[in-house]
């Protein structure tokens, strides 16, 4: 103890020392700089009575008249001196003078037995907030830890830390304070010896993903500039296995659709696209092992509320991968059951031809599956028996009034025809059409259709079997502008009806009468107009 106290003495001897000197030299330079003054005053007085000019550049006069006396002048010496030489001397002496001080204040700490916490407090670092690593004290701070705790200087640097912040704040300090090239080093360390405390403590991969408060991200967990130390954590503490402890800390915290839409986000981004491909695939394994069926996770994914944007979603592709992992043998098949539990026959086909038809079909990874769902749906029909009139009601075509061929669902309904009635679809459909809308509706729509590129073909094929079907019927172009009311009309569409059925008409008459079928593909191969 005697030894200290020598060594204290010698340290305050030599600070007493260099405050008289630095007091010596200003006492010195403001004497000097006086007499000088003094000196040069006089001099410059004698000088001006022989040489006025050379001073007019070093004097002021001031000219005051006093009654019945002679005016009196008075000089004002404004005289500068510089002393570069004694003014860096003097900032040197400081700045030794300051550094002295500091080295025996933490001296004098570490005789006090003052520990890293005390010396943390006393620093006033302890009000610095997130803003610790960018203190000036906090450099002092580190230089009485090293030579205090020579041995673990970092451990007893953490230890401190770790009382004065929590989990979440500390973890976001230093990962700020990563990106400073003077503070890289240590936080680097820190954020390690952060992560070995949390692996003593015995903290569960949950427990940290609660204390670094990452449950409260909701869905901007991936964007959290601390989720990588999570990361890290979790790594380490189950090195055999992480991504299992990872993927049941999410599902603790997660409902199924909120995760699989967190995942779909973060494989859009670079960084967490191989964690989130793996987490996927972890949920998906993880729905297949439980035994859910289709009809469950299109629940729990809430695909059940989309409505008639289920194609939209985002979930839907995550939704098919499940059935096509679940049912590698037949998904299609699974899926369409799914989608029929859960909508009308007019919703679902309304739904197939135009996010399928105009999307999925031209998507390379949907296009077999799309093609595959609308052929079940249509096969579903005729399994049941559904009749032309059936489906067309069903797809609410009766209510399309003259925008019949304009609807999206109008091929579906097509391509049921043809399927059930392979024979003579076309004269199925035409009739269904002249039931519904009535010969004259029907055939102003079927001729308005032939002039439209996507129904053309098949608009020319009805009107041909409508014609056919006049004729057999005994028809003639007068009846027929009977029926039409050309004299009274001024439709540019009926008109063109009348002289195409009129062109019709006169090509018919020359075939002989035996071979006149019934059959409507008769009046297929002639083209009107």
């Amino acid at each position: 103890m005697g030894m200290k106290t020598r060594t204290t003495k010698f340290y305050c001897t030599k600070v007493l020392v260099v405050v008289v000197l630095l007091a010596c030299i200003n006492v010195v330079s403001s004497s000097s700089v006086s007499k000088r003054a003094a000196r040069n005053s006089q001099t410059l007085g004698t000088l001006s009575v022989d040489f006025p000019n050379i001073t007019k550049r070093f004097l002021r006069s001031d000219t005051s008249t006093t009654t019945g006396g002679p005016t009196n002048v008075i000089q004002e010496r404004a005289l500068a001196f510089s002393l570069p030489g004694l003014e860096q001397a003097t900032t040197s002496i400081k700045s030794g003078l300051s550094k002295l001080i500091q080295k025996l204040k933490l001296q004098w700490w570490r005789l006090r037995q003052k520990s890293p916490n005390d010396v943390f407090t006393l620093l006033k670092l302890d009000k610095t907030g997130d803003k610790l690593f960018e203190s000036p004290a906090f450099s002092q701070w580190m230089a009485f830890v090293t030579v205090r705790n020579k041995n673990n200087p970092d451990l007893a640097m953490f230890s401190t830390l770790a009382s004065h912040y929590t989990d979440d704040a500390l973890a976001k300090m230093l990962v700020a304070a990563k990106q400073g090239d003077s503070t890289r080093e240590l936080a680097t360390r820190m954020e390690t010896l952060q992560i070995e405390n949390w692996i003593t403590a015995g903290k569960s991969a949950d427990g940290v993903f609660t204390a670094l408060r990452l449950d409260q991200t909701g869905d901007k967990l991936f964007e959290s500039p601390i989720f990588s130390n999570w990361v890290a954590y979790v790594a380490k503490r189950d090195s055999k296995d992480p991504e299992l402890a990872m993927f049941s800390t999410f599902a603790t915290h997660y409902s199924d659709d909120a995760l699989a839409s967190l995942l779909i986000r973060a494989k859009e981004v670079g960084s967490t696209k191989t964690l989130a491909t793996k987490m996927e695939g972890l949920q998906i394994s993880n729905w297949v092992t439980a035994g859910n069926s289709a009809d469950d996770v299109f629940k729990s994914l809430k695909l059940d509320q989309t409505g008639d944007k289920l194609f939209e979603s985002p979930l839907f592709t995550y939704w098919a991968s499940f059935v096509a992992k679940r049912n590698s043998n037949d998904p299609g098949t699974e899926m369409f059951t799914t989608f029929t539990a859960h909508y009308s026959d007019d919703v679902l086909a309304k739904m197939l031809p135009t996010h399928i038809l105009t999307t999925a079909k031209n998507v390379e990874s949907t296009k077999a599956m799309a093609t595959k769902l609308e052929g079940l749906q249509i096969t579903n029909w005729i399994t049941a028996e559904n009749s032309v009139d059936d489906v067309f009601k069903l797809l609410k075509l009766d209510q399309t009034g003259d925008k019949l061929f304009e609807s999206p669902v109008f091929s579906t309904w097509t391509t049921f025809v043809t399927k059930s009635k392979s024979e003579n679809p076309e004269n199925e459909m035409v009739k269904q059409l002249v039931k519904t809308f009535g010969d004259v509706d029907a055939a102003k729509m079927i001729s308005a259709a032939t002039k439209v590129e996507s129904t053309e073909k098949l608009a020319t094929d009805l009107r041909a079997t409508q014609f056919t079907s006049w004729f057999s019927q005994g028809k003639t172009p007068q009846n027929v502008d009977t029926m039409l009311n050309t004299a009274t009309t001024s439709d540019d569409v009926i008109k063109k009806l009348s002289r195409d059925y009129e062109k019709f008409y006169g090509k018919r008459e020359f075939i002989k009468p035996q071979a006149v079928s019934t059959s409507t593909r008769a009046g297929n191969g002639i083209r009107i107009g």
